[in-house]
């Protein structure tokens, strides 16, 4: 029983080393029953740093230990099973004596245990500071370059699984040898902590800060778009220069240059990392102090485009009237959507709306008047449910067109169903005067995103619309808070 004890005990200790560092690094013999007496041993390999490795040493010697004094108390259970064995029958005081000797035995086991408990909690307590540590810059408390690339990694890998977009955002501080020269490397220092707090500050809890090196930072948000982030981004940024360093006396103004690139299919950990780079080199050369973005194929000023999108806004504040809310059959999709955003701004699903217009439309009105029009949509209507899913809410929009609210859809998703939605209708048609025609469908997309109302993400849906009706575009279009594109690729816009 003892034996099995310390297999058990050390196998708890390497399951907590597991759950605190990477398991490809710390290999335990300890597969076997550990016999009573022998100490387990440890592999570590040297890319661990000297303080996880004398941590995890200081953890084999403490079940080392342990297993020892388990074999002890093994040994002396036999000793006293053979003297009650030789004890003749009747004799009550010998027996008492043997018991209270073995009662004396468990209890001294059981304040070793709890001493080696205490031990283990303490090893427990150390390794994870260092295990922080090494996540860690020394400097800025900010997470550093080795810790970022595990997390650049996993986008790549939520990318290609599950189409989840991500934003590399890289941030120089302008002019810091400058700092250096004239202030010393001291003051240097104390600016690029003020640098790091202002980062962390204006970023939210599930972006990854990180100080890439020198004086160039990093944030990672996983699960943004340029479109999506690009305002915030650009606020981030500025907020550097609004916040000077007073030091000994002295009050100096820092600014900082930034770039933006969205990840992309083509992307690898270097070739993302490498065009947000070149976005913040664009935005040195432009002068410093300002943010610039690429494409994929250009760097582009992120304040022309943050000026576009609040003149755009500034629009949106009176509705066309074809997004009022006396113009969909159901009077309450407005307010569903306006829901939906609420829901996921405190942590909830995504979603998307979906915009369809009968391509045919006005040809329709014309040959047949309204009621040809109203007979078509209303046949989109009632065919519609057998190419949307379940927990699709949809309505009759406008004379000719149909809304659709896709809880749970990423824009990738709801590509997939404006596919067969527009692939089900073709098939489809109405006839007039002996003329059939098709009830093809042109469908703007959009996913919820930060910075917009129910209003917003409607007429981002409609622009797509307006888009999709144009050549060359599949009849699909998506807007992924930038511009509408055509959809011929499942490329995912953001939260």
């Amino acid at each position: 029983m003892s034996g099995l004890f310390a297999s058990s005990w050390w196998k708890r200790l390497v399951q907590w080393i597991r759950a605190l560092w990477a398991p490809s690094q710390i290999v335990a013999a300890a597969s076997p029953p550990v016999a009573p007496g022998a100490a387990p041993t440890v592999k570590v390999q040297a890319s661990l740093d000297p303080a996880t490795v004398e941590v995890v040493v200081q953890v084999a010697e403490l079940a080392g230990l342990v297993a020892e004094q388990v074999g002890e108390h093994q040994g002396s259970l036999t000793a006293l099973n053979q003297e009650l064995e030789a004890i003749a029958q009747g004799d009550s005081r010998a027996v008492a004596e043997v018991i209270r000797r073995l009662l004396l035995a468990n209890q001294q086991l059981q304040q070793r245990l709890e001493q080696a408990e205490l031990k283990l909690q303490a090893h427990q307590r150390q390794l994870q500071n260092v295990a922080s540590a090494a996540r860690t810059d020394s400097l800025t408390g900010l997470l550093n370059r080795r810790t970022l690339d595990d997390e650049i990694a996993r986008c790549l890998s939520d990318f290609r699984r599950r189409h989840r977009p991500a934003v590399l955002m890289m941030i120089d501080v302008d002019h810091f040898k400058r700092f250096n020269d004239e202030h010393g490397h001291v003051v240097g220092d104390v600016v690029l902590k003020h640098v790091a707090d202002i980062l962390l500050a204006h970023c939210r809890e599930t972006d990854i800060v990180a100080r890439f090196g020198g004086e160039e930072f990093t944030v990672l948000l996983p699960g943004a778009t340029v479109g999506a982030v690009l305002e915030r981004a650009e606020r981030t940024r500025a907020a550097v220069g609004s916040h000077p360093v007073v030091i000994e006396g002295k009050t100096l103004r820092v600014t900082a240059s930034a770039g933006l690139a969205e990840l992309g299919p083509q992307d690898n950990n270097l070739t993302w990392l490498a065009r947000a780079d070149s976005a913040l080199y664009a935005a040195k050369h432009y002068g410093r102090n300002c943010l610039f973005w690429n494409d994929g194929e250009h760097n582009l000023p992120a304040h022309q485009v943050v000026e576009k999108s609040q003149t755009a806004a500034d629009a949106d504040d009176q509705p066309d009237v074809d997004l009022a809310d006396d113009q969909f059959a159901d009077t309450t999709f407005v307010s569903n959507v306006a829901r939906r955003i609420a829901e996921w701004r405190r942590g909830g699903v995504t979603f998307s709306v979906l915009l369809a217009r009968l391509e045919a439309a006005n040809l329709l009105a014309a040959q047949g008047g309204e009621r040809a029009c109203h007979e078509a949509i209303r046949l989109v209507c009632k065919s519609a449910p057998a190419y949307l899913r379940d927990m699709d809410l949809f309505t009759r929009w406008t004379r000719d067109g149909l809304a659709v609210l896709l809880p749970g859809a990423k824009a990738h998703d709801a590509i997939r169903v404006a596919r067969r939605l527009r692939v089900g209708m073709e098939a489809l048609h109405i006839d007039l005067d002996g003329q059939a025609f098709p009830l093809t469908l042109k469908i703007g997309i959009a996913e919820g995103i930060e910075g917009n109302d129910a209003l917003r993400v409607l007429r981002r849906a409609w622009l797509a619309m307006q888009a999709a009706g144009e050549k060359d575009t599949g009849g699909i279009c998506i807007h992924d808070g930038l511009k509408a594109r055509p959809a011929t690729a499942p490329t995912p816009v953001a939260r």
